[in-house]
């Protein structure tokens, strides 16, 4: 067993100094390869205490068959680009969103130009909020999956599978209105 497993193993067994040498000895590398992603020593060394808490947290996820560098460096990877990807999203949100609460508004105008239009504006408010707003992002504002999800923070396979639960809904809820009126016509053609 190579030296860092050994030093990981004491430490899985109450030895604190062990966990301080691993730490020790691969700060400097952890803060300088995450500096690759951030451009930006000082947030390479928060986001470098944010790599050495999860280890102290998920003390019994590490793997003896890999290298402890191979997982300290994963952890860092990851812990890099989930900065990068939030940083992103806020930065979108903050420099979109008045835009998109406009947007938001002058579709509610548009949806209500005929009887249609207000049947379906008002089957998609009585979808719970997710709903409405990846109805909104993808069928209605032309979003793609992976932009939506930027917006929402889920990965574009939540965000179809999402779309495929709001459109379902969405039919029941329309179904359930038009027998209320005497027949669907032309209303699913809304839906995809």
């Amino acid at each position: 067993m190579d030296e860092d497993k050994a030093l990981y193993k004491r430490f899985l067994n109450g030895e604190k100094n062990a966990l301080n040498e691993l730490i020790l000895k691969y700060r400097t590398e952890i803060i300088y390869f995450i500096q690759n992603f951030t451009n930006d020593y000082h947030l390479a060394e928060d986001i470098s205490q944010e790599v050495f808490v999860y280890l102290l947290q998920h003390r019994e996820v590490y793997d003896f068959e890999y290298t402890f560098k191979t997982y300290l460096y994963t952890i860092a990877k990851s812990r890099a680009l989930n900065y990068i990807k939030n940083r992103k999203k806020l930065e979108f949100i903050e420099d979109n969103q008045d835009k998109l609460f406009a947007e938001v508004k002058s579709v509610e105008d548009e949806v209500c130009q005929n009887d249609k239009d207000a049947m379906v504006r008002k089957a998609i408010k009585k979808l719970v909020k997710q709903y409405q707003l990846v109805i909104y992002l993808v069928d209605l504002k032309g979003f793609t999956y992976l932009e939506a999800g930027l917006i929402m923070g889920k990965s574009a396979s939540q965000i179809k599978a999402m779309l495929f639960n709001a459109r379902k809904r969405l039919k029941e809820v329309l179904e359930r209105e038009c027998k209320k009126k005497g027949g669907l016509g032309e209303i699913t053609g809304y839906l995809h």
